[in-house]
């Protein structure tokens, strides 16, 4: 029997970040001694060097390319001439910054009108980013301005910046010296961006819209008072990533549960061939696997299988095609993919390789899989995301997987201004009975967040796929 998922109110409050008009940045007044690095992208370059302009003579700047070779200038303002250092990986990002000691800040505009909106070299940036904090032992000054990144009306969607915004907000709880902001803004003034770098006490998250400075701020979800059930359709399928083990698996079984009889699952290992599974030492994981396909199986349920990185454009698109014929359309779609951290570690030490590998299926994976369910016009795509994303206190140590789930909120938002239809990003706490460590708990329930029950958790679920309301949502349980 489905849990008591009906009930007429949810048994958990749930949250969402609103933006609201503030009062203009005020002048600090001072600026951190040493050199200011200005990243300038492919459409960001007069802007930077208009802002540098700005920011002397109190300011001494350096203008730093994101692209090959050496810049050869356009004699427009401060940083100009020949040999501008340029970067496009981390290798080139290091070697410019062994040649420029004494940096006490980084201005990051190569995300301004990025002409793809994609993510350019960001894990170059992500370097760039803990070099400084490594190398510099006084305080730090850090701005990073996007352009359409934030869900809010008033200029065009761009997920540019997506990757490194989730560093940048939680950098000064990590780090108390490091003053970090990301700024998101539609019209990308100079003047307002050089108020921004000046801000005392700023915070870590600024838009700017129509002229007004905005910052944000959370309220109770007001169209969360009520719930209807979820029902499945059992002529469509349903596709669940990582559900083949822990909350995906449970996801998968909810769903049949509530009438689905049609489900595509997927997970990053191979699974081995159906005659060896029960062969003697398959791993944990492989053997959860299994059991998840045979007890959909069980049920009635027809089952498909993909393995392998979501980001896999041609292996996805083919499994997708084969749902469509075997199982029929794609009636919804729950994203649990995700890796975690390999272990806590600080900011600084996280290793550029793990980094892309926990982005993957929060960023690049789950960007593919939306454009290609996109013609499948599904009633509802609902994202995991983490509660480390929504309180940056909670991603010290962990600071690669919640970014990556701030990349997953930002992707919500996105498609959500881009027309689709109820993408939701839930961000959430530790499920009581979960395989979260002591350590999460703890951390979670310090600050403010009690854990979730299942049949909660499987209520926010049901609501989140049937409701309308706000791309991303924190449930926020009360403490006990």
């Amino acid at each position: 029997e489905p849990p008591q998922a009906l009930r007429s109110a949810l048994g958990v409050p749930l949250r969402e970040r609103r933006w609201e008009v503030a009062p203009p940045a005020v002048d600090a007044g001072a600026v951190p001694r040493g050199t200011v690095a200005v990243l300038a992208g492919p459409g960001s370059e007069a802007l930077a060097r208009r802002t540098m302009a700005l920011l002397a003579p109190q300011t001494d700047c350096v203008l730093l390319r994101e692209g090959e070779g050496e810049g050869q200038g356009d004699g427009e303002g401060p940083g100009t001439g020949r040999g501008e250092p340029a970067f496009h990986d981390e290798a080139s990002a290091r070697r410019i910054l062994d040649g420029l000691p004494g940096l006490s800040g980084l201005l990051d505009l190569t995300d301004v009108a990025r002409p793809d909106g994609g993510p350019g070299p960001w894990t170059a940036r992500v370097v760039i980013l803990q070099e400084l904090i490594r190398r510099h032992r006084g305080e730090l000054r850090v701005l990073q301005v996007t352009q359409g990144l934030q869900d809010l009306p008033g200029t065009r969607p761009s997920l540019a910046g997506s990757r490194v915004a989730g560093f940048v907000r939680m950098l000064g709880v990590e780090y108390p010296r490091v003053r970090a902001t990301h700024l998101d803004t539609d019209l990308a003034l100079p003047e307002a961006i050089a108020a921004e770098w000046r801000a005392a006490g700023p915070s870590a998250e600024v838009c700017h819209r129509d002229g007004r400075r905005l910052l944000p701020r959370w309220t109770e979800v007001a169209e969360a008072a009520a719930t209807d059930p979820f029902l499945a359709d059992p002529e469509r399928a349903y596709l669940v990533t990582g559900g083949t083990r822990g909350l995906g698996s449970r996801v998968a079984r909810h769903l049949v549960a509530r009438g689905a009889r049609r489900i595509a699952l997927t997970c990053l290992r191979e699974l081995p061939v159906r005659e060896r599974w029960d062969a003697p030492g398959l791993s944990a994981e492989t053997a959860e696997a299994v059991a998840t396909v045979r007890d959909l199986e069980g049920a009635g349920v027809q089952v498909r299988v993909f393995t392998g990185a979501l980001s896999g454009r041609a292996r996805l698109s083919a499994f997708l095609t084969e749902v469509r014929t075997v199982l029929g359309p794609v009636g919804g779609v729950v994203h649990c993919a995700g890796l975690g951290s390999r272990g806590p570690a600080a900011f600084v030490h996280k290793r550029s390789d793990d980094i892309r590998e926990v982005f993957e299926p929060k960023t690049a994976g789950l960007e593919t899989l939306a454009e290609l369910c996109g013609s499948d016009r599904p009633d509802f795509f609902v994202l995991f995301s983490s509660v480390s994303s929504a309180l940056p206190q909670l991603a010290a140590g962990i600071s690669d997987y919640a970014a990556a789930n701030t990349g997953a909120d930002f992707v919500a938002g996105h498609l959500t201004r881009l027309g689709r239809v109820r993408v939701r990003a839930v961000q959430w706490p530790v499920w009581a009975d979960g395989s979260a460590g002591k350590a999460a708990r703890d951390s979670s329930q310090g600050a403010g967040i009690g854990l979730l029950s299942t049949d909660d958790g499987l209520a926010v679920l049901d609501w989140a796929m049937t409701s309308d309301g706000p791309s991303v949502v924190l449930p926020a349980p009360r403490l006990v």
